[in-house]
Formats: structure tokens, sequence, C-alpha cells
């Protein structure tokens, strides 16, 4: 996004049309990203490259990443979004817990207590 900026600040003299219209994107991808936990940040290689070597905690080295096709890197920064959006998915699952009662699910609802009661307090 910076970059984007730099660069439409070069071009304003030259090409102001472009310059807009480079401005333009950068405040839309900006805006698009403000109060999310999106993955995907503007195009840093270094930034990128460090995440996908901690995800895949040593199955991907930096000599693999220097012989890999840009298609096959982009691909496992793809799939690793997915499964980390996956995981997020199951730990608020987990964390807010289904209260629904395991019989409810099954079809079957409990039946109303009508007996005796003794009040304690």
């Amino acid at each position: 996004m910076d970059t984007a900026i730099e660069t439409a600040q070069q071009l304003e003299e030259a090409d102001p049309e472009a310059a807009k219209q480079l401005r333009a994107q950068a405040a839309m991808v900006k805006e698009k990203l403000r109060g999310t936990t999106d993955l995907r940040e503007p195009y840093d290689p270094s930034a990128l490259q460090a995440r996908v070597l901690r995800f895949y905690q040593g199955g991907v080295t930096v000599a693999d990443l220097d012989r890999m096709r840009y298609q096959r890197f982009f691909g496992l920064v793809r799939e690793a979004e997915l499964i980390a959006e996956d995981e997020r998915k199951e730990y608020d699952n987990a964390k807010h817990g289904n209260s629904m009662d395991g019989r409810a699910a099954l079809g079957d609802q409990p039946e109303e207590y009508t007996g005796e009661t003794i009040k304690l307090i």
C-alpha cells in the first residue's frame, strides 16, 4: 500500500490519471483490510516467505522457496490461509461451546420434571 502511494506521488506529474487510480486502489485495499483479521496483506515477499516457513515448520525450507515455481508458492500460501481459517473456526466453536443437549440433536426432547422439590435456601 505504501509503495503504491509513493509510486502515485512519483507519477503525479507525468500521468495524473494513473496516479489517481493507484491512490484509489491503495485506499480500497486499506479499507478492505481495516478491522479484519484477514491473513492477506499487501505483498511483502520476505514477510510472506517467513510466514510460509513458520507455518510449514520445516516442511518447506529456504532452499525449497528459492527453487519453487511461484504458482506452487502461492498455492501453499492459499492452503495455509484456508487451514488457519478452519482452525480458527474450530477454536471459536470449542471456545463458545455448543449448548445443544445431545438428545435434542437426535430429536429427543428432555421431559420436564414434575416431581416433588425441596427448597434448599
